[in-house]
């Protein structure tokens, strides 16, 4: 998959942005400039799943404080489109689903409760309080404050519509509610219950999780941020095979030299001391990612897929880092992996450039395919640049100055 053309409409503080994008898209800029929401953007219109698992704190933060609608379109390689849209619903509309909603999820609490719960109130009780949360969550105040951080959310058709609440704002009406009348019930399950019931999401759901990992494990576009962790997935596993598969892999690219066995307790080697070990949390920081991101673009199955990268690069090596330049060429050419990174790291802007350590196939490869996408900001207003290969080798000392902040 490829995606061809991207717009992107009020989202976050992206006021307007729409590009073609090339296999190897650079995304620099300085802090706050919207980098990071431009892969927020591509990845949550293709990833709805994520979009309202990560999102339900605060949803309404997502559409620009300008406006009153979100709008995300992506033209695909296989000429399908994929468009996420975000809006500040109609209140009359909410009210009436929020209401009904309430109502089901007070059954559903009433219902479950009264059947797995053993307590020394009466049903009739039971059923008591649970009308009066009733009566008081359908109030038209509280309804009304929760319109107020809800967004409307519509993915490819008009069918498939969902309504976002705030669990942020839902937890602090449900507090206060329920202390007061005195419902012997822990709150956290009254969340749980309302977070699915109002916003349509099941994540404490042992199917729904696995429909999840079924998700992840199968979408065509894989997200590597920079708070997280590159590894989890492989790190959770203690499959033999895999842990030999990233020792061939440290091996391969000369990580540690005189490598005699890895493992996550240990990594053992040759020197001319004798045989050594060091634990690897001991190991740098750039030697760790440089190791979970090889072991990564080996081990998952991004083949013909799309790969956002944030910050790949931070704490690595100026040599790990033409390592990982040589990796992510190898990617793009031979897996047909379309990429889009964001970096401060000169270093790895300068190393795309520099002819004299890349081979000709590679520059010709770049040439064509690299675009680099400079973000800023004026008075609060998105400003996005388009820089082909050609442009960006006249322009590099205003790029290094904009990557250092000066």
């Amino acid at each position: 998959m490829k995606i061809e053309k991207i717009k992107v409409e009020n989202f976050k503080g992206i006021d307007y942005l729409e590009f073609k994008p090339k296999m190897m898209n650079i995304l620099i800029g300085r802090n706050n400039t919207c980098k990071t929401s431009i892969l927020q953007a591509i990845d949550f219109t293709h990833n709805n799943y994520k979009f309202m698992v990560n999102n339900i704190e605060y949803p309404t933060k997502l559409i620009n404080f300008n406006s009153k609608k979100t709008e995300i379109q992506m033209e695909l390689s296989d000429e399908k489109k994929e468009k996420l849209l975000l809006k500040r619903p109609d209140e009359i509309i909410l009210r009436k689903d929020i209401n009904n909603k309430i109502l089901l999820v007070l059954e559903q609490i009433m219902n479950d409760f009264l059947t797995s719960k053993k307590s020394d109130i009466s049903k009739s009780k039971i059923k008591e309080k649970i009308k009066r949360i009733s009566q008081e969550l359908t109030k038209k105040e509280i309804i009304s404050e929760l319109i107020i951080d809800s967004v409307l959310v519509r993915y490819n058709t008009e069918e498939n519509i969902y309504y976002l609440i705030s669990s942020k704002k839902l937890r602090k009406i449900l507090k206060p509610l329920f202390k007061d009348i005195g419902l012997e019930i822990p709150l956290g399950i009254f969340e749980v219950y309302f977070e699915e019931g109002l916003n349509n999401i099941s994540l404490y759901n042992k199917e729904n999780q696995k429909k999840i990992k079924f998700l992840e494990e199968n979408s065509k576009v894989f997200y590597i941020g920079i708070l997280n962790s590159y590894f989890e997935f492989i790190k959770d596993e203690k499959d033999k095979i895999k842990i030999q598969k990233i020792q061939e892999i440290i091996k391969k690219y000369d990580l540690v030299e005189n490598l005699e066995r890895f493992d996550w307790d240990a990594i053992v080697f040759n020197s001319k001391q004798g045989r050594k070990q060091i634990p690897y949390e001991f190991m740098g920081d750039g030697f760790k990612k440089m190791v979970e991101l090889l072991a990564v673009f080996n081990l998952k199955n991004i083949e013909n897929k799309v790969l956002l990268l944030e910050e790949p690069n931070s704490f690595m090596h100026p040599g790990y880092t033409r390592e990982l330049i040589k990796l992510m060429l190898n990617l793009s050419k031979v897996m047909n992996v379309q990429l889009f990174i964001t970096t401060h790291n000169f270093d790895l802007i300068e190393g795309f450039f520099n002819e004299e350590s890349l081979s000709k196939k590679e520059v010709n490869y770049l040439k064509k395919e690299l675009l680099i996408l400079r973000t800023s900001k004026n008075k609060d207003i998105f400003v996005p640049k388009l820089i082909k290969y050609k442009d960006a080798v006249m322009e590099s000392k205003e790029i290094f100055m904009d990557l250092r902040g000066l």
